[in-house]
């Protein structure tokens, strides 16, 4: 072999070496400074950080204020006559006349049903039964040709001059419920219109069965719309408060199970936990987490986390209409 071919042999494995010690020697540099290797993929990073844009979210604000709100217990009731009694026959015989209906009104001592106590092979004289007060006739329980004993009632008379509304309040507020506590009515036959009414009666036991107590209400005012048998859907104020903190229920946010306002911090927000007490009209008690006068999101809240950066459209004033 001539020494031209000996020295074109030596080429292949001259540039394995030259690689193979490359690498290595990039291999210690990088050991040494890594913060040389990586400098350049650091650069190209912060640029593109750099490049995005921070969310903006516009948002309108309102004021929490001090109001007074009250807490109120529906229950459900029938209107009826303050005074209604039952009328029962004083002997036993065939019922042969009624002469009053549902509706009629009676004086007291006036006759509303006649009796024939007679016996088989015996006459007596028909019986008057007579109302024991002076009123409207509000049921009638026997019928003609049927027999009427003293156990048992024939009609009922009530005075509708004086009409009362009874509920019944489940166990559990029977503490908060006193005599002279103030409550409205209202009825679907007028709607939009309430009437004022007043606790009278209180039941001095609870009933065992259906854990209820009967309350009685006087109507203190439009009683001369009411008819007795009128169902009313009845509201009582049982608490008041009057320098309460409140909030527009609307920016209450529910998340996780609690409850959250957010508040304004400069040009970002703070999603602040609180406790909420009573409801009323659109507005919420607020018991624990901000104080009034304070600005909070009153719309826009939907999207926003703690720390989103925010820009104001509007400041709304949403107790205007109160």
């Amino acid at each position: 072999m001539t020494k031209k071919k000996k020295s074109k042999a030596w080429i292949p494995f001259a540039i394995i070496i030259l690689v193979i010690s490359g690498f290595i020697g990039f291999r210690i540099l990088g050991i040494v400074n890594p913060e040389a290797i990586s400098g350049m993929k650091q650069d190209s990073g912060n640029e593109s950080e750099n490049e995005v844009e921070e969310s903006v979210f516009a948002i309108n604000t309102a004021i929490s204020k001090i109001m007074e709100v009250n807490e109120y217990l529906d229950l459900n009731g029938d209107v009826v006559a303050a005074t209604t009694v039952e009328v029962y026959p004083e002997t036993t015989g065939k019922l042969i006349r009624i002469p009053v209906k549902v509706g009629s009104y009676v004086r007291k001592d006036d006759v509303v049903a006649w009796i024939d106590p007679s016996r088989p092979g015996m006459n007596y004289a028909e019986s008057p039964v007579k109302s024991p007060i002076t009123g409207t006739v509000t049921g009638v329980y026997g019928s003609v040709g049927g027999m009427a004993a003293p156990q048992g009632p024939l009609l009922s008379v009530g005075d509708l001059s004086s009409l009362q509304v009874n509920v019944y309040v489940p166990e559990i507020f029977t503490s908060r419920i006193y005599k002279g506590m103030n409550g409205t009515l209202s009825f679907e036959t007028f709607p939009g219109e309430t009437f004022p009414a007043r606790v009278q009666e209180i039941s001095p036991v609870v009933d065992p069965i259906s854990r209820t107590m009967e309350v009685t209400l006087s109507i203190t005012g439009g009683r001369n719309k009411l008819k007795a048998g009128m169902f009313a859907e009845v509201s009582l104020v049982i608490e008041k408060k009057s320098t309460a903190i409140t909030v527009p229920s609307d920016c209450i946010v529910r998340r996780f199970d609690n409850t959250y306002i957010f508040t304004i911090q400069g040009d970002f927000v703070k999603m602040v936990p609180v406790v909420p007490g009573i409801s009323e009209n659109g507005f919420t008690e607020i018991l624990e987490g901000i104080e009034a006068e304070q600005e909070i999101v009153y719309q826009g809240m939907n999207l926003l986390e703690d720390g989103a950066k925010v820009r104001i459209v509007n400041r709304v004033d949403a107790y205007e209409s109160l």
